[in-house]
């Protein structure tokens, strides 16, 4: 019998996807499977629900399936180390979007597929913050070691430089960052193949980035079924006017 532990990380709103929602171990299967469809800290997925979960695999391989707008950098962060450290041979898949901190999370994986509708997206560290001048600077100087420490796992793990991602979290005269697509994503390191498109609803109404694509939903969206096409013998048709006739 099949050995299965699910653990919800999905938050309380609607979810239209064919995936198990949560964190799932297979352990006749020598593989654990963690599905990532959420945001990152606030009302979303926290590294200690991660952490608390891989202590217990001891399954072999690990493949992480991510559709997430991303969230807190640190709970990004943490999560990223954690599964980067892990003994098992873990394997990311981006079924939707990872999108900002999410973009970091994937890059804890050697073998990374993006589906060819899905989407990876990063841009610069962002921050709200109210107070003082000197509360503020506090901020403002803690958010530069945040971007630096983003463009340092970057920098080692794409083919990108510091400052070549730095240029393309910059795009936008909002500094809203870049979208890349599968083979985008490919050519600069942030994914090693490109999987196949993905039947799946987006999850989110709508993307908390300025200057998201227009397109963006209509790539995640779960495309309309086709009709079926009623196949009809002519002879079948033709006994059946005859019997219509006979009663007329």
């Amino acid at each position: 019998m099949k050995n299965s532990k699910i653990i919800p990380f999905i938050s309380n709103r609607e979810v239209k996807a064919d995936f198990k929602k949560g964190f799932e171990i297979e352990n006749n299967a020598d593989t654990a499977t963690i599905y990532l469809y959420d945001e990152i800290g606030g009302w979303g997925t926290y590294a200690s629900e991660v952490i608390q979960e891989l202590e217990g695999i001891t399954a072999s391989n690990i493949l992480v399936r991510i559709n997430s707008p991303g969230g807190s950098v640190f709970e990004g962060l943490a999560i990223y180390n954690v599964l980067k450290d892990h003994p098992a041979n873990i394997k990311v898949k981006v079924d939707g979007m990872a999108a900002s901190i999410a973009s970091v999370i994937l890059l804890a994986a050697d073998e990374i597929e993006v589906a060819s509708n899905a989407l990876v997206m990063i841009h610069r560290a962002m921050s709200m913050t109210f107070g003082t001048v000197d509360e503020i600077m506090e901020d403002v100087e803690l958010l530069e070691k945040v971007e630096k420490t983003i463009l340092k796992t970057y920098e080692e793990r794409t083919k990108l430089s510091q400052e070549e991602a730095l240029a393309l979290m910059s795009v936008g005269t909002t500094n809203s960052g870049t979208w890349l697509n599968a083979e985008e994503a490919m050519e600069i390191g942030f994914a090693t193949k490109q999987g196949e498109e993905m039947k799946i609803a987006a999850k989110f109404t709508d993307l908390p980035f300025r200057d998201a694509p227009k397109n963006a939903f209509e790539m995640l969206k779960e495309p309309e079924p086709e009709e079926e096409q009623l196949e009809v013998d002519a002879s079948e048709v033709d006994a059946l006017l005859s019997r219509t006739a006979d009663l007329v």
